[in-house]
């Protein structure tokens, strides 16, 4: 047992001393962000590409497979030479190890006259993995720079725990160029540099420049132990990555399996890796002796290779039989120190001098019994001499170090006795500081309490001051409203007297001129009355001739009644329709067996002459609109004959009507037609929809709309008569309909006006007959918005106002065109 404890110290030291690559690290960092569901983390190293860590399993490498991996390895040939086979390694299988690419770009080369290169490097300047660790685990990933700077420590712990492991607990040069560029690192050919970093490492340990093997050596394993169970790797078609597929069960038995192939070998066919690399080759043994003595040695190690692969697999055996004694021997929070440390540093150094006194006490007690029980135990005597011999070169191995301990703990005492001298030198620093600080402190303590005196106080005035502030501005407020209205009432009654100044003067003038034209009319007033006594002659002598015509127009009259007596029932109603009354056309139409019928032959053949001489599609007027109204009162049934001649009206309509405003009663009665005899299925509804922008100022266009079933469409057809500037229409139409648009009928109004206004000043220059056309349609229009603003209850009295103003306006303006006229032509006669 005491056997075993010493070994498992030795275990650890050699864990240090020979390989850097600690999988069980990357395990435990993997499992702890599973752990805490640091899901934000998890995903930026799928990103990043380094997903197969999870895979990565928590066993504690073989040190003496490890090395002799190393020291087989031919860097001539980048080959692994084992009594297997030689495996060729290169990137491509490095990368299907761990399921990363084989291609891509190269990282960025460090340049230190680059700011953001250098300000890289000085960020993790001796940095340990410790505080890389830290950070991993305690960043937050809020934002796009943690996310980077998660990105940079977590590659870096990748790279010197695992990928690039180095000797230097600080992060070494080898380690910047990855972590440069941290946007995509997915990009880099990172199996070429793993393998770059690897090759390097093994040429520096097989050079005896380094203590210990670099590099992932731990990659060389897999493909030791995948060559071993598949054969040739370039044709294995185990899914990638090839980590995978390996647990730490299975590595651990395959581990045990190459370790007990030492160990059945007869004594002197134990060869070292060396040796059987070379028979392999066909070269002889005598160039490398049987590993039986203490010659097989580095720097580091005076225990020959196939002796410390036999006693691994052993002791390994013998810890596996006797835990609980092991457990008594060796303490278990020692053990866990030893087993969690990944640097001789991290060792604590009593538990490094404890190891190597009781390792040397050990060996001499067993080297004691042994004597003792010489003659007892002859068959086994040579094996233990072997194991005496392992145990010596231990003892010095231990020896060696544990000197290698005292000197740094002596060092380590040195820093701690000049600590305690700059620890006093601060105390003494610091006692009289407090005194200051105390005196300062009193001090400040009356001034505190009269400064919370004057604080009440101003508080108190400060209240006060407020109030009379809130007072003042609201005052402040209502003397501003109050002042913006007396400017604004001021402003618009200066405006008003300069438009009666400018008025006063200009009627000043006309008045001078009228005086001075009626002076000079006097004098052939007395002409004209002449003329127009002779005027009044011919008129009275027109009259009679009026009064002639008149009678004879009379008799045709009664002529055409007396013929017209024994007429169909659409004759009468013609007859009566001469003087309309609603009610009575309402009755007579009722009174009809077939009104529909009687109003379409009414609308087919027109009652006078004239109309007939004309297209039918033309002879429309208010009379028929009035009818057609009455008819869409009652509603009638549609017999299937009359709906056949109304199609045939409708299309005669619709072929010789013109699309204007001129023949908006042809197209109103087309659309009315439609409606009533039920014809809007035959016609394209946009070609209809379109007809309704002619017609959309006739009342009866609001309630066609919604008989022939457009009110869905009611959104679409407003926006288009705003677009066409007809903004009465639209205003019409959405009070009509209620629709969201009521708000802006303001706003419609306000543009109809001012659409208005800039087409009769439009025509301040064309001749004065156009001049007053446009003044009296500019007057139509201003009185048909108020009237629309009447029927539809518009609450815009400054617009009204507005609009008043301006028909006021208008009408002097006209005034003034015609008195300009009437002087323009009594000058004429004068």
């Amino acid at each position: 047992m005491i056997v075993v404890a010493s070994y498992y110290h030795f275990q650890c030291l050699q864990k240090l001393l020979e390989s850097r690559c600690s999988p069980c690290y990357i395990n435990d960092m993997m499992r702890h962000l599973e752990k805490t569901h640091s899901d934000a983390k998890l995903a930026e190293i799928e990103a990043i590409g380094f997903g197969f860590l999870r895979h990565i399993p928590k066993w504690p490498v073989k040190q003496d497979i490890m090395v002799a991996l190393a020291r087989s390895y031919n860097l001539d040939r980048n080959t692994l030479q084992l009594d297997a086979a030689n495996i060729s390694i290169n990137a491509d299988l490095i990368g299907r190890v761990f399921g990363l690419p084989s291609g891509g770009d190269e990282f960025p080369s460090f340049n230190d006259k680059n700011a953001a290169h250098v300000a890289v490097k000085n960020q993790f300047h001796r940095r340990t993995q410790t505080e890389l660790r830290k950070f991993i685990y305690e960043c937050s990933m809020e934002s796009e720079a943690d996310r980077m700077e998660f990105r940079r420590h977590f590659i870096l712990v990748v790279l010197k725990m695992f990928l690039c492991p180095t000797t230097q607990p600080a992060i070494s040069a080898w380690h910047i160029p990855p972590i440069l560029d941290v946007s995509n690192p997915r990009r880099f050919i990172w199996p070429m540099k793993i393998f770059n970093w690897l090759k390097q490492a093994i040429k520096k340990y097989q050079l005896k420049k380094n203590k210990t093997c670099e590099g992932c050596m731990f990659a060389l394993l897999v493909l030791y132990f995948q060559r071993l169970k598949h054969g040739q790797l370039e044709h294995c078609q185990e899914p990638e990555p090839w980590i995978s597929a390996w647990t730490a069960e299975e590595l651990e038995k395959k581990a045990i399996n190459v370790l007990d192939e030492f160990q059945t070998r007869p004594k002197r066919e134990r060869l070292s890796f060396f040796q059987i690399r070379k028979r392999s080759l066909g070269d002889s043994d005598d160039d490398y002796p049987v590993s039986t003595g203490m010659e097989d040695s580095d720097s580091n190690d005076n225990i020959p290779l196939s002796s410390r692969i036999a006693l691994n697999s052993s002791l390994a055996t013998s810890i596996s039989k006797n835990d609980s004694s092991v457990q008594k021997v060796l303490p278990e929070p020692q053990k866990r120190n030893m087993l969690d440390c990944d640097h001789d540093d991290d060792i604590p150094v009593s538990t490094k001098m404890c190891s190597s006194q009781n390792y040397v006490q050990q060996a001499k007690k067993l080297k004691t019994s042994e004597n003792a029980s010489k003659h007892n135990l002859l068959p086994s005597l040579k094996e233990e001499e072997t194991s005496i011999t392992h145990l010596k070169g231990k003892e010095i191995l231990s020896g060696q170090y544990s000197e290698e301990c005292q000197k740094k703990r002596e060092a380590a005492n040195q820093k701690f006795h000049l600590l305690e001298k700059d620890i006093e030198e601060l105390s003494k620093k610091l006692e009289c500081k407090k005194k200051q600080f105390d005196s300062i402190h009193g001090q400040l303590s009356s001034y505190s309490s009269n400064v919370e005196v004057k604080k009440k106080e101003y508080e108190r005035l400060q209240r006060g001051i407020e109030g009379q502030i809130k007072e003042l501005e609201s005052k402040e407020k209502r003397f501003s409203a109050r002042m913006e209205d007396i400017e604004l009432k001021e402003r618009q009654i200066d405006e008003r007297m300069m438009k009666l100044y400018s008025k006063e003067k200009q009627f000043e003038g006309q008045l001078e001129e009228v005086e001075s034209i009626r002076k000079k009319y006097e004098s052939k007033l007395k002409k004209i009355l002449f003329k127009q006594k002779q005027v009044e002659a011919q008129s009275k002598e027109l009259e009679a001739k009026m009064m002639q015509h008149e009678a004879s127009v009379k008799s045709f009259k009664e002529q055409k009644q007396e013929d017209n007596q024994s007429s169909t029932d659409k004759g009468s109603f013609r007859l009566f329709s001469s003087e309309p009354n609603d009610r009575d056309i309402l009755d007579v139409l009722q009174s009809f067996s077939d009104p529909a019928k009687v109003t379409l032959d009414i609308i087919k053949d027109p009652i006078d002459s004239h109309c007939k001489k004309v297209d039918q599609a033309m002879a429309i007027d208010d009379s028929h609109i009035f009818l057609l109204e009455q008819l869409m009162k009652i509603s009638p049934d549609i017999a299937s004959h009359v709906r056949e001649e109304a199609m045939e009206l409708a299309l005669h309509m619709k072929a010789n009507m013109r699309l204007s405003t001129d023949n908006s009663l042809v197209v109103l009665s087309f659309l009315m037609i439609l409606s009533i005899y039920k014809l809007v299925s035959s016609f394209d509804e946009d070609e209809v929809l379109k007809l309704f922008e002619i017609v959309a100022h006739h009342k009866p266009a609001i309630e066609v709309f919604q008989m022939i079933g457009f009110a869905d469409k009611i959104s679409d057809f407003v926006e288009n008569l705003i677009k066409n500037e007809q903004y009465i229409e639209a205003v019409r139409f959405i009070c009509a309909y209620d629709l969201a648009e009521k708000n802006l009928a303001a706003d419609l109004f306000r543009k109809h006006v001012n659409k208005a206004k800039l087409t009769c000043e439009s025509s301040c220059k064309e001749p004065k007959s156009i001049k007053i056309k446009a003044a009296k349609q500019e007057i139509t229009s201003l009185k048909t918005v108020l009237q629309c603003i009447s029927e539809n209850n518009q609450e815009c009295e400054d617009l009204v106002k507005e609009i008043q103003d301006r028909i006021l306006e208008v009408e002097k303006l006209k005034r003034m065109i015609v008195t300009t006229s009437i002087k323009k032509n009594l000058q004429y006669l004068l």
